[in-house]
């Protein structure tokens, strides 16, 4: 197959040629390759010799569109060409408002590209969709330049071109290209370049305009946000749908943009723009009803209305739980892809939301939701592992069917990590944890399944069931009995185990692991024994700082109420050097969970007397010393904590903190200066000294110079003046007002040891 087109004299033929090509390569990965591998150079250059006839340059750009899906090598080898600053540069010689099929054709490809390289570099939007990293390479630095200021006024002020089809091309690139804080600050911010111009006359040349003043210049939220708001009122579905979709993804995060949709507009008739979007929830198409939701859901969240209480805007989450009560409920035969994308919509409403999660389940949506994924994932080992001689084998799944397990499992994960009543009920009543497991093992076949992992659609799957256990695992009664009764437990423990996963299956797998062997899980002895540690240190040595930190909260909670024998062993496997170095690290997330784990192990005298020894006191006394002066205050509590606990050990240990003034300094500022959260364990600290050192007034007075008596006082007097939340420094942390009680119960009978004795 030749592409011979760059001549004016052969057009005709090339024409021909180029049109074959494009028909050929439709639905044809290996086509797609072909051709994108020997002439994506040719098919770009094409694009801006303006001696070639304009139908030749269509059907270039209507190919380099079809090359960007359908096969990773293909889009590969057009990546390596680099088509997106040709696309822009030959867009950007069109007069404005200038009419050709070409400039149409130019677009498209455009928003093809900008698609592509937006789901190479992620995040994802609708499900999982791993992408090769070499592919994620070379799409990262493309893809910054779409963002850029003179890409921007490229192709942004065509959202308020004549065509109707050129404004829904954009709507849909902003909607596919949005995805990050930044990329959303870059389009908000944006405003034509005429406008720019006005603005910087009226500004002295070492001004700058703020980001508020510029999106107030635009008015409504910036001017890409007005324009689509204005262009989801249009009467064109694709277009409504497309313009709602992009807003949805400015909104995501956005409070600039949110806090304009949800403002009540008095001399309007309906209240807030965002109402207007909510009346698109009854139009006929239930893509534009999907959209509304999603748009009005990024609203709510970055407004900080639905994230903290449903009460502010009830009438507005009904709204959405029933449309997509209904769309879920339909017949999944006549609606798969709005079924599957209402689920990911009421994933994005549940996630992180317990009022939400709690309307969703009064509402009996989460009943249906259960309903639909048991529907298309039978139980039976048969039906999922072997093939049927009347039928296709089961790994033929159209794609859909795995899309919808990803979203209904999505769903299900974000209610479990809501409180155990509700945790518990889903378990219970809903009958899920088999669907769930059943979604886990693919496939008993060692060589298959190597090869399924592989595939984003089981990936999908896999990831979304691994954080459904996770969610479960949270409740002991699971823990104790349905997670090990179903063999999930032991499911999990195999993919954190395998090296043949999806990384992002094996970081979920290890998470959920974190609530497998806490204490008083029945798994916790035998996983010890059958490679456990071994794997958590293979991670722990993992460059992925997120494997690294899951791996020691791991390490963390295998560690409460060992025996000082297991303790030993375990930190032998560790090495103490390498423990010395996590205390000290630059990260305070590790630094946090090091002292968490240096927290466990000084449970008892005896561990404590082992951390004496193998670090020593000197090693010790610097690494509690630079993180009781940590600006994070989870590092100070959990120094202050290993503190207390050296306090409840021998007098040689106590004898650790009473001969350094610094320390005893430090204590005073935990309990003066500090949140209630450092002060809980700073008092237990010193109560535990003076009851020790009752009889000794050598020791108390120490600790009476040292200003610990005076602090004490301090506390409690004003105790008597002032409310408990003001003289504790306020609840928060998830303390009670009992817990802060209890802090000035303690601190008092500190007082009393140190003045009396006992």
């Amino acid at each position: 197959m030749t592409l011979d087109f760059i001549s004016k004299e052969s057009s005709e033929l090339s024409l021909a040629q180029l049109k074959k090509t494009k028909n050929r390569v439709i639905g044809n990965p290996l086509a797609k390759t072909q051709v994108a591998r020997e002439f994506s150079k040719a098919l770009v250059e094409c694009l801006n010799i303006p001696t070639l006839p304009e139908d030749i340059r269509i059907e270039a750009a209507n190919i380099v569109a079809s090359l960007t899906y359908g096969s990773n090598e293909a889009l590969a080898h057009l990546l390596d060409v680099d088509p997106l600053p040709a696309l822009l540069y030959a867009l950007s010689r069109f007069p404005p408002m200038r009419t050709s099929s070409f400039r149409t054709a130019l677009i498209r490809a455009l928003r093809a590209v900008v698609t592509a390289l937006s789901n190479a570099v992620g995040p994802s939007l609708w499900g999982i969709r791993p992408v090769q990293s070499y592919i994620r390479a070379q799409s990262q630095m493309s893809l910054d330049l779409v963002f850029r200021i003179e890409s921007l006024d490229i192709y942004l002020p065509l959202l308020a071109d004549n065509s109707t089809e050129i404004n829904t091309c954009i709507a849909q690139l902003i909607s596919a290209a949005v995805r990050t804080p930044e990329q959303r600050k870059a389009v908000t911010d944006w405003i034509p370049a005429a406008d720019r111009a006005k603005e910087a006359k009226h500004r002295r040349g070492w001004e700058k305009m703020s980001t508020a003043k510029a999106i107030a210049s635009a008015g409504f939220g910036g001017w890409v946000a007005r324009n689509l708001y204005a262009l989801s009122e249009s009467r064109d579905n694709k277009l409504q749908e497309a313009a709602l979709l992009a807003l949805a993804a400015l909104t995501h995060g956005n409070n600039e943009v949110a806090a304009v949709l949800c403002k009540e507009v008095p001399e309007r008739e309906s209240h807030s723009p965002l109402s207007l979007i909510l009346t698109h929830t009854r139009s006929r198409s239930l893509d534009i009803q999907l959209a509304a939701c999603l748009c009005a859901i990024h609203a709510l969240r970055a407004n900080a209305v639905v994230s903290h209480t449903l009460n502010e805007d009830e009438h507005t989450v009904w709204t959405i739980i029933s449309v997509l009560d209904r769309i879920i409920s339909g017949s999944f035969a006549d609606h798969p892809r709005e079924i599957i994308k209402a689920c990911f919509v009421l994933y994005f409403l549940l996630i992180d939301n317990r009022e939400a999660c709690n309307a969703v389940l009064k509402r009996g949506l989460m009943l249906h939701v259960s309903e639909l994924i048991k529907s298309v994932t039978p139980l039976e080992k048969a039906d999922l592992n072997k093939p049927d001689p009347d039928t296709d084998d089961w790994e033929d799944e159209p794609d859909k069917v795995y899309e919808l397990r990803e979203a209904a499992l999505l769903c299900i994960a974000s209610v479990l990590f809501i409180d155990n009543g509700r945790r518990e009920s889903i378990i219970e009543h809903l009958e899920l944890l088999p669907v769930i497991h059943r979604c886990l093992v693919l496939s008993e076949d060692p060589e298959i399944t190597t090869r399924r992992r592989r595939e984003f659609r089981y990936v999908g799957v896999r990831l979304a069931a691994c954080q459904c256990v996770r969610g479960a695992s949270r409740s002991v009664a699971a823990l104790r009995t349905n997670i090990i009764d179903t063999g999930l437990g032991r499911t999990i423990f195999h993919i954190f185990l395998s090296d043949d996963e999806d990384r992002a299956v094996q970081g979920a797998a290890l998470q959920t692991m974190c609530n497998v062997v806490l204490d008083f899980s029945p798994l916790k002895s035998e996983l010890m024994q059958e490679g456990l540690v071994g794997r958590l240190l293979h991670f722990l040595h993992s460059d992925d700082q997120d494997f690294k930190l899951n791996a020691l909260w791991a390490i963390k909670n295998l560690s409460y109420k060992m025996s000082v024998e297991q303790k030993a062993e375990l930190m032998s496997s560790i090495t103490w050097n390498y423990f010395s170095g996590l205390l000290a690290d630059p990260t305070r997330a590790i630094q946090e969970q090091a002292l968490n784990i240096m927290k466990n192990l000084t449970e008892t005298e005896d561990g404590v007397q082992m951390v004496f020894d193998e670090l020593g006191s000197t090693t010790l006394m610097r690494h509690l010393m630079e993180a009781s002066k940590s600006l994070d205050e989870d590092v100070v509590i959990q120094a202050v904590y290993v503190l207390a606990n050296i306090a409840n050990g021998s007098d040689e240990h106590q004898d650790f903190i009473l001969s350094n003034p610094d320390l005893l300094a430090e204590l005073r500022t935990c309990l003066g200066e500090k949140s209630v959260d450092i002060r809980r364990p700073a008092v237990a600290c010193v109560l535990h000294l003076a009851r020790s050192n009752y009889s000794d007034p050598a020791r108390r007075r120490r600790m009476i110079d040292a200003g610990l008596l005076a602090t004490l006082k301090h506390v409690c007097e004003r105790s008597a003046t002032g409310p408990l939340s003001v003289i504790i420094g306020g609840v928060g942390g998830g303390f009670t007002r009992n817990t802060v009680k209890d802090v000035l119960e303690q601190a008092r009978e500190a007082v009393d040891c140190l003045e009396h004795g006992i």
